[in-house]
């Protein structure tokens, strides 16, 4: 899902991240990084915790920031290593 979010242009994924329904991918974008890199159980809890709507508002606004600012999601996502990025 890393992949196919970052081969995605900047307005797209700014209106995937809209916080109205920003929330629901944010979850799902962290679990399945989770699943796929097994690095840190945060980033599984907190992609659980964003089906709450409260929290996942928060989130989906941070998100929308860093994806603004810095062109992924940042905060508690786990990204490939070096190793994982030469497979």
């Amino acid at each position: 899902m890393d992949k196919w979010l970052n081969s995605l242009k900047k307005y797209q994924r700014i209106l995937l991240f809209i916080p109205l329904w920003g929330f629901i991918v944010s979850a799902i974008y962290r679990i399945a990084s989770y699943v796929k890199y097994k690095k840190d159980v945060t980033t599984l809890i907190v992609g659980i915790c964003l089906f709450v709507p409260f929290i996942g508002l928060i989130f989906a606004i941070t998100d929308l920031i860093t994806i603004c600012l810095n062109k992924n999601i940042t905060i508690f996502c786990d990204y490939p290593s070096e190793e994982d990025v030469n497979k």
